[in-house]
């Protein structure tokens, strides 16, 4: 998603690891065009802030990993869902030259992140095992409850922003009347984004 700021007439960009499209936000947030750019600001906060509080990557891409081997049968990848495992290399020399290891000899448990070795140990080492993998959720398949969550914490920005209000825990009016603010991220919110480091989302 790009936007052209009104006043400064420059492009900004969704960052890569955007959880929300800029048409979602608009769509469900009732935005409209000439606030795409301060809308799109926000998509790049609250998907930094989500990846922060979850404690690994979100967004879905290959990534390669170098691991240590713990002689058990298992290898656990911090980024999930893993859409592909491209390949599983063992090279205690760390060249990574050598035939991967073949996919039949294991196991990958999409879910949970998990390379199962059937039969075999994954040799103990450091840094001895490279996986190839793609990993994490695309905008188009994101859990409906991280973009809610998203969704919910760009529109309570929003009102702060216009109301001067943001981060800002309580303020009186100017009809005298005291209202009070959440923090930044509502509990919910923070809730929801500290359940992916556990796996739970």
């Amino acid at each position: 998603g790009w936007g052209r700021s009104p006043t400064l007439g420059v492009f900004m960009e969704l960052n890569g690891n955007a959880l929300v499209s800029w048409e979602f936000v608009r769509d469900y947030g009732d935005f409209e065009e000439p606030q795409m750019d301060k809308v799109i600001n926000l998509i790049n906060w609250i998907s930094a802030k989500a990846e922060t509080i979850a404690q690994r990557e979100l967004v879905n891409k290959q990534r390669t990993l170098d691991v240590c081997g713990n002689g058990t049968p298992r290898i656990y990848l911090p980024v999930i869902p893993v859409t592909e495992v491209a390949s599983v290399t063992i090279d205690s020399t760390h060249l990574f030259a050598i035939d991967p290891v073949d996919p039949t000899e294991y196991h990958v448990n999409p879910k949970g992140g998990i390379i199962t070795r059937y039969n075999y140990r994954w040799p103990t080492g450091t840094y001895n095992i490279r996986v190839v993998y793609t990993a994490g959720w695309t905008i188009a398949d994101m859990p409906a409850e991280i973009r809610k969550a998203c969704l919910e914490a760009i529109n309570t920005a929003w009102s702060r922003q216009n109301d001067q209000s943001y981060g800002v825990q309580s303020k009186t009016m100017p009809n005298g009347v005291n209202v009070s603010y959440e923090p930044r991220l509502s509990p919910d919110v923070y809730g929801t984004f500290a359940e992916l480091r556990l796996g739970l989302v």
